[in-house]
């Protein structure tokens, strides 16, 4: 699998992007674009939402080799957790050093608006598949203390409006009832969204 991508996409290590709904065009900054469906990769699972290209899409950005995954996968799709996380098994194989996740979630409070950059320093588990317990926030903002001390840097330069705060992973596909957003805020959520938790949690 690993070298069906390497040897359409000449990756041979770097930074991957798991690129949200919405925010496929970033490949499209990439310099010397080379790119492989997912459907052409051996037993890789193919995404059935819009938004999800189902593309790998290397290239280089300010001469660094990116791996771009333009689509991912959800439990309301009906995939179970190791379709979740396959894309981070596989990055691993492929040598990747560095892992951003992105995401478009919603916001709970008056403070984030549209638009503004979210930088998760915590998440909650919000699907209940496991536990019907509350939830306890979990942090994560010491996984990699250079990124989260580049991000605020990065952001103040491109005068880009940066909140901080915890992710409510919930189940989908619906969004949330105005009870569902008032439970979550009680528990200490700031934003919310149906990905992005199992990924950083394999990763």
């Amino acid at each position: 699998m690993a070298e069906t991508v390497q040897n359409a996409t000449e990756f041979k290590g770097g930074t991957a992007v798991i690129l949200g709904s919405g925010l496929g065009e970033f490949a499209d900054h990439l310099e010397n674009k080379k790119l492989i469906s997912y459907n052409q990769i051996p037993e890789y699972p193919s995404p059935s939402v819009p938004g999800h290209a189902g593309e790998l899409v290397s290239g280089y950005l300010s001469g660094k080799p990116v791996l771009a995954a333009k689509g991912r996968f959800h439990y309301y799709e009906g995939h179970d957790w190791e379709t979740l996380v396959f894309p981070i098994h596989l990055f691993h194989t492929l040598n990747v050093k560095t892992l951003i996740i992105t995401n478009a979630s919603g916001s709970m409070r008056s403070s984030i608006k549209p638009g503004d950059l979210f930088l998760i320093t915590g998440y909650l588990d919000c699907t209940f598949r496991d536990s019907v317990e509350d939830p306890n926030i979990i942090n994560i903002k010491n996984s990699s203390t250079q990124l989260y001390e580049t991000v605020p840097i990065c952001a103040s330069e491109n005068n880009i409006p940066l909140r901080k705060g915890n992710y409510c992973w919930a189940l989908g596909p619906s969004y949330e009832t105005p009870a569902e957003i008032t439970y979550f805020q009680s528990l200490g959520g700031d934003v919310v969204g149906m990905s992005t938790v199992p990924e950083m949690m394999e990763a």
